[in-house]
């Protein structure tokens, strides 16, 4: 599996224009008890302007508010391709922050891997394949979950016979 990661890899890196510059933003988590999805910039998801498929699955399920982290990062990462570094609180959205906008630039009729996630944490790379399945509900974007400590086997034999559009695993 490292021999096809690695060549799926390379080319998406050969094929990904150069970074121009790294964005890196912090965001405080907003000082009222019991809130940790703060929204001091009171941006809606429906200002993104994004698919009606991705908003459909948003709706679905239940976000009209973007926290602060998901104001900030959505739209740079929209309008570039350019590298972004986000940090904010636990349980702020960060997942949708970088995958929506990864989502939206995908090109769902290639059977080429498009994107390539990496994770700390097999659990992790679990929660963010879950929320592009989530997020990707209405389309035809699909991805795959790849770690060690289980048979590579079948894994390999999955990317070949399902063409995800995105990788999420650990290193």
């Amino acid at each position: 599996i490292k021999k096809i990661l690695m060549k799926k890899m390379m080319k998406i890196l050969r094929s990904s224009l150069p970074c121009q510059f790294l964005n890196v933003f912090t965001v405080e988590k907003k000082k009222k008890v019991g809130s940790t999805r703060s929204n001091r910039l009171n941006m809606k998801f429906s200002d993104f302007n994004l698919n009606e498929n991705f908003q459909k699955a948003i709706s679905d399920l239940g976000f009209i508010d973007a926290t602060d982290i998901q104001s900030i990062a959505i739209p740079k990462l929209l309008e570039t391709n350019n590298d972004f570094v986000g940090q904010a609180q636990t349980g702020t959205g960060k997942t949708i922050a970088f995958v929506l906008p990864l989502l939206e630039k995908l090109n769902a009729k290639s059977f080429d891997i498009q994107a390539l996630i990496l994770t700390p944490t097999r659990e992790l790379a679990n929660q963010v394949e879950k929320e592009i399945v989530k997020l990707g509900k209405y389309s035809d974007i699909r991805s795959q979950c790849v770690y060690g400590g289980t048979e590579y086997e079948p894994q390999i034999e999955s990317i070949r016979k399902d063409n995800p559009h995105i990788i999420v695993g650990t290193p």
